[in-house]
C-alpha cells in the first residue's frame, strides 16, 4: 500500500519515465553523499540525499 511507498525498508533512488511517469525503485552502488566534495557543500551539514534518474521506459521506447 501507500504506507510502504512512503517508508521504504532500505534507502533507494528512483528511475522515472519522462513519457508515462512510470517509477521504479533502484539501489545503485556507491554513496551520493560522499560524491559531494566538502568545498561544494558551502558549509551545509548534509543530512539526506535524493537522486532521481530520468529516461524513457522500455514500453514507451517500443512505441516511439
Amino acid at each position: 500500500g501507500c504506507t510502504s511507498r512512503m517508508a521504504p525498508q532500505r534507502p533507494h533512488h528512483h528511475l522515472v519515465c519522462g513519457r508515462c511517469g512510470a517509477i521504479r525503485d533502484v539501489h545503485p552502488s556507491g554513496n551520493p553523499l560522499a560524491d559531494l566534495p566538502d568545498d561544494e557543500r558551502f558549509g551545509f551539514t548534509v543530512s539526506d540525499v535524493e537522486v532521481t534518474y530520468r529516461g524513457i521506459c522500455p514500453n514507451c521506447a517500443a512505441t516511439a
